[in-house]
């Protein structure tokens, strides 16, 4: 895993608050269902408006515990008069509400001017996420160099906001604490690109080069001698493997100064199934080493 020299991030490892309001709110969605109660129906029991409980559900805000635990309490009555299901036991809600008292704590991100939007989505699916997978035309944002990100802030990319950039440090130190493991298939064409100068790309190689060598972080090189890798169709995006009863895996596409994130399951399939794919033509892990010592002896050329 790259490291940071950064002090920031959570110290507690696990997901970050916003992702376990997602969670929070997928959980309390499934409860209510298996209660067979309609938005309107606990809203009236409970006298609360339906959008309360509508927002609850969709993690627009911070859980309250008073509620939560109200909610969860009144579904409890309900599944116990459905006996054919998995009843809702003391236990379980103690957890849930454990869970809910660390959502309302403050995230890492939340006092940085451009961790928002779609930022702060992608920052919450890192905190939560198994392995983290990344097709790019260029270096993926983590395993960049300053200089290298510098230059393309200064060059190619002039002009363009530098979110994800400016949290790396940050970001790298959240992934070294949750121990989430990367995988990233880079163009190899775009490893030929001057970005900066020769001794730019040189460093950016030689980090690249000792990347690879480190425990939880897989990189492969998509070989320009051979047809595109399907991958490419997309576009560079990012695949989170999220740990298991989190949350579903997710998908992000940047977009400039925008993010799509996309978590619906047969489009997350289908980006599957491009990226196993992709690693299969991609070269391996010994041999994109051999490829970037070439590329990087080439760079010593110029």
């Amino acid at each position: 895993m790259p490291s940071s020299d950064s002090d920031s991030g959570p110290r507690r490892a696990g997901p970050a608050p916003a992702a376990l309001r997602r969670v929070i709110a997928a959980r309390m969605r499934r409860l209510r269902e298996a209660a067979d109660l309609s938005l309107d129906e606990v809203a009236q029991v409970l006298r609360m408006t339906t959008m309360t409980v509508r927002r609850i559900e969709g993690a627009v805000s911070k859980p309250k515990l008073p509620v939560i635990k109200t909610l969860l309490q009144h579904y409890q009555a309900a599944i116990a008069q459905r006996p054919i299901l998995e009843q809702l036991t003391d236990a379980a809600i103690a957890d849930l509400l454990e869970m809910v008292d660390r959502a309302t704590e403050a995230n890492w991100w939340d006092t940085h001017p451009v961790a928002s939007g779609w930022v702060a989505d992608l920052l919450a699916l890192e905190s939560a996420a198994e392995q983290i997978r990344e097709y790019a035309t260029l270096v993926p944002v983590l395993l960049r160099t300053a200089d290298y990100a510098a230059a393309l802030a200064a060059g190619p990319l002039r002009g363009a906001p530098r979110l994800l950039d400016d949290l790396t440090p940050d970001r790298l130190a959240v992934l070294a604490r949750t121990k989430g493991r990367l995988w990233m298939v880079i163009a190899e064409a775009g490893l030929r690109w001057t970005v900066g100068s020769p001794a730019v790309m040189r460093a950016q190689l030689d980090h690249l080069i000792e990347l690879s060598t480190r425990p939880g972080v897989t990189i492969q090189l998509a070989r320009s001698t051979q047809d595109p890798p399907p991958a490419a169709l997309a576009g560079d995006h990012t695949y989170y493997r999220l740990r298991p009863d989190v949350l579903p895996d997710a998908l992000v596409f940047p977009r400039g100064d925008r993010g799509e994130l996309v978590d619906d399951p047969r489009t997350v399939t289908y980006y599957t199934e491009l990226w196993d794919r992709t690693v299969g033509m991609a070269a391996s892990k010994t041999e994109t080493r051999a490829l970037l010592k070439a590329s990087r002896d080439d760079w010593n050329r110029e």
